[in-house]
């Protein structure tokens, strides 16, 4: 192996850790979508993040569309509690 490739060649100081506002909002995100039941989260994830209609995700999943719009008002008020309470702290 050469020299080059070893782990220990690796300059730390050009490692760096993205601290940005992005990131560590991103990490609320996540972490409020994991208070979320399983059911509330598959509509926030299916339909607002990845694109899906609630069409497209009944006919996939079998759950009537207007039970998945009441999921995900209830799932959408869920997440704006959480965010807007870990504010504060």
């Amino acid at each position: 192996m050469p020299a080059s490739d070893r782990i220990e060649d690796i300059d730390r100081g050009s490692v760096t850790r993205d601290t940005s506002p992005d990131v560590d909002e991103r990490l609320r995100i996540i972490a409020a979508l994991a208070l979320l039941s399983p059911e509330h989260r598959q509509v926030v994830v299916a339909v607002l993040l990845a694109g899906s209609t609630y069409t497209e995700l009944s006919e996939s999943t079998g759950v009537a569309v207007r039970t998945l719009r009441t999921r995900a008002f209830y799932a959408l008020r869920a997440l704006r509690e959480h965010l807007d309470g870990s504010e504060d702290t």
